[in-house]
């Protein structure tokens, strides 16, 4: 399966050939190379270089907090990076958490994101889980996910005695 197909000069026996990878979808790949020359002379170089594209985003997440109680805010920043150290531009990131999204856009991963998120007032006590996902101009993506803690919220218990002594 080809993938695309492009011709270049070759210039006094040497060729000079660029190729922006970005709308690549990533996985391995296989060069193959024809060369012709003026006088019909061919030659096909079948898996002349072998390479990888990679498209995978990473994230660093920071929480202000180790525990929350329902009703406050968790405060969640960091952030993206590219898998491969490249430079991404217009991030679309996104939060999920509880089943509400927020989203944020990025210039560029040298900005970091924020997000304030209010845990729900009946939120249960335990680990619930933050999703973190981003995508850039060029397809690039990535997402992770990490937890936030609620804490147990006291509750009052009451007891009415309808007797007036208990055995």
């Amino acid at each position: 399966e080809s993938v695309f197909i492009e011709t270049t000069p070759i210039a006094q026996g040497e060729v000079n050939y660029v190729k922006d990878l970005s709308l690549v979808p990533a996985g391995s790949y296989a060069l193959d190379v024809a060369v012709a020359d003026s006088s019909g002379n061919k030659n096909l170089f079948v898996d002349l270089y072998k390479l990888s594209v990679n498209n995978n985003i990473d994230f660093d997440i920071t929480l202000d907090k180790n525990q929350y109680g329902p009703g406050e805010v968790a405060t969640i920043s960091g952030l993206v990076k590219s898998t491969v150290q490249s430079r991404l531009t217009n991030v679309d990131v996104e939060l999920v958490m509880d089943g509400k999204a927020q989203t944020v856009k990025l210039e560029d991963n040298t900005k970091p994101f924020l997000f304030r998120h209010t845990v729900a007032r009946d939120a249960k006590a335990g680990d619930h889980s933050v999703k973190v996902s981003a995508k850039d101009s060029t397809g690039n993506f990535g997402e992770k996910e990490t937890p936030l803690s609620v804490k147990a919220q006291p509750t009052l218990l009451t007891l009415k005695l309808v007797e007036e002594s208990v055995v």
